[in-house]
């Protein structure tokens, strides 16, 4: 037997597809109501503000994603890896919670990773306060302290250059938004997640390297 969602989460699951087709200005809390199948005051009972729910839904996923980039990090043992090898488990570390998700079969995290990967790009990211932000920011601290240490003369910019760098492209690369099929016309897949997953880490990897580690890798 299917068992209905509660009415909150069938608002969140909406709005994240719609948040992630056309982004956080071209939706309106109607549209997302009759996405959903509710009445305008579920959204006002839940979440008061469409601000208050766009950041909820961000929190819903993205608070497993930082979790676990940091629980891999804390698994790492740096004492047994040369400095590459470290770089490139942290990368991983940083990357593959998300990859995970998004192989499996819940269209939600495909649509997360484009809710995402807009909000890098927009405004929004630099003026509104998201809900439990203080403690995302300092578990994506740990991650740049970890690849700080592997930069050379202990470059804090290039630690955090090398952190945004990774995460924006990870987000981007698994948001399935079919640029590549366009471009390709239709050759290449941006469901093509194997193939892209060993692309990526193998350029992500390998600029993080060059970045940190200069001519001492």
């Amino acid at each position: 037997m299917v068992v209905d969602k509660p009415k909150k989460e069938q608002i969140l699951d909406a709005a994240e597809q719609l948040f992630a087709e056309k982004g956080f200005h071209g939706v309106s809390v109607r549209d997302i109501t009759e996405a959903a199948g509710v009445r305008l005051a579920s959204v006002n009972y839940y979440f008061e503000t469409k601000d208050n729910l766009y950041y909820q839904l961000l929190v819903r996923r993205g608070s497993h994603i930082f979790s676990e980039r940091v629980r891999r990090l804390n698994h790492i043992d740096f004492d047994s890896l040369d400095d590459r090898e470290a770089v490139a488990q942290i990368c991983h570390a940083i990357v593959d919670p998300l990859v995970e998700k998004v192989r499996t079969n819940d269209p939600g995290w495909k649509a997360f990773s484009r809710v995402v990967a807009n909000l890098m790009a927009s405004p929004l990211a630099m003026t509104k306060k998201v809900p439990s932000k203080d403690e995302f920011d300092l578990l994506s601290l740990d991650m740049v302290k970890a690849l700080q240490r592997y930069a050379v003369n202990n470059d804090e910019q290039k630690a955090h250059h090398a952190f945004q760098f990774i995460s924006s492209a990870s987000f981007t690369l698994f948001s399935n938004n079919k640029r590549l099929n366009e471009l390709s016309q239709g050759k290449y897949r941006t469901d093509d997640y194997d193939r892209i997953y060993e692309n990526a880490m193998a350029f992500l990897v390998g600029a993080a390297t060059n970045l940190l580690l200069g001519s001492h890798q």
